[in-house]
């Protein structure tokens, strides 16, 4: 009987031992600072709450304006919104076939984790379906998660202006 009510009290105090740890973690003193012996070891999770981010690959189209030549026109419309003569419209999916692969879901995912990395965010969760590419994006909900949806979402945008026929090439 004395050897299970020592035996109760020893898992016990090893159930204690093992809470502590994993919410204080374990330091010693170097010097004139206490150092973590644990130092990559997270030791709790934000528990003020966290939101939900999902980021779905478009399956929207757009009307695009070709002149006779083929080249795609930004000017092909008159001041009534009827197309000019000799332009075509036609309807275009914002996203082409050929440019949703895995390999582009991926490389989207690593843009958005570098985003995270460089806003100082800690404990966000990225998880992304491949077959689909949509994420789906974990945050800790605090003051700057409002700060940090936005960025996840803008859109880069490469333009080279030449300055002598201030024409743009977007891409």
């Amino acid at each position: 009987m004395k050897k299970n009510g020592l035996l109760k009290v020893l898992i016990i105090l090893v159930i204690i031992a093992i809470c502590l740890i994993s919410f204080v973690g374990i330091y010693k003193k170097e010097k004139t600072n206490m150092i973590s012996v644990l130092p990559e070891y997270k030791k709790t999770m934000n528990l003020g709450g966290r939101r939900q981010v999902v980021l779905e690959v478009s399956d929207e189209t757009k009307d695009v304006i070709y002149d006779s030549e083929g080249n795609v026109s930004s000017d092909g419309l008159d001041e009534n919104g009827n197309l000019k003569e000799g332009y075509t419209k036609q309807e275009e999916k914002v996203n082409k076939d050929e440019i949703l692969t895995e390999e582009n879901y991926a490389i989207a995912k690593e843009i958005i984790e570098k985003r995270l990395k460089k806003l100082n965010v800690e404990d966000y969760i990225v998880r992304q379906d491949i077959k689909t590419g949509n994420i789906e994006v974990t945050l800790p909900e605090n003051n700057d998660t409002n700060r940090v949806t936005e960025y996840l979402t803008y859109q880069g945008k490469f333009e080279i202006t030449d300055s002598e026929t201030r024409g743009s090439i977007n891409e």
